[in-house]
């Protein structure tokens, strides 16, 4: 079953979607699906994410921001010698 709907969209966005052969029923549809799709991916990821933060809060809650900035650097370090034989990151720590 289908539902017709009616929107108010700038002119201009009309002009351009109609332009780019997206102004139909379903390409609407299709845009609707992906963005939905997308919104339950990003709750998702998300929810995923809290969780990991609350992990690394734990291990990290005990750490300085001296001790965490070295940990950062180290990591850069490694990223940086990992990639450095391929020319893939820049050896210069300013950039």
């Amino acid at each position: 079953m289908n539902v017709q709907i009616t929107v108010d969209l700038p002119e201009a966005l009309v002009a351009e979607a109609r332009a780019a052969g997206i102004l139909n029923n379903e390409r609407i549809a299709a845009i609707l699906e992906r963005e939905l799709r997308r919104e339950e991916s990003w709750e998702q990821f998300s929810t995923s994410a809290a969780g990991v933060r609350e992990a690394a809060a734990d291990d990290l809650a005990r750490l300085s921001d001296d001790d965490i900035m070295r940990l950062v650097e180290a990591e850069i370090d490694q990223m940086r010698s990992e990639a450095a034989p391929r020319g893939a990151v820049s050896s210069n720590p300013e950039l």
